[in-house]
């Protein structure tokens, strides 16, 4: 989804790919992070952008980096033709946390 013209220097939309799969998520720029990241994982029917981008400013000057993801299958993600499951949801953000290193730091 593209950005308007406001949020394209909030919102950095980039894509990975784990477990045979293209992911794409959505990270806030904070000059001075205070917190550590915080993962934002948006509920059915959306994607992360679409969720998140009416807290992104307030979280910007609370000074949290935001990190949303778009699930597999919604948004920017892969949509592949897979029985989609909670455990599997919860294996791709482990090791999607791993990979970008999203730990608890700011």
């Amino acid at each position: 989804m593209p950005y308007s013209a406001t949020e394209i220097h909030k919102f950095e939309r980039r894509e990975i790919e784990l477990g045979g799969y293209r992911l794409a998520y959505h990270v806030s720029h904070v000059d001075d992070a205070r917190t550590p990241p915080v993962l934002a994982i948006h509920g059915f029917g959306t994607d992360g952008y679409r969720t998140y981008r009416h807290i992104l400013e307030p979280a910007r000057r609370a000074g949290v980096r935001l990190v949303a993801i778009d699930l597999l299958g919604f948004g920017g993600s892969d949509a592949p033709d897979i029985r989609y499951a909670l455990d599997h949801y919860a294996e791709l953000l482990r090791d999607f946390c791993d990979a970008i290193d999203l730990r608890e730091r700011p």
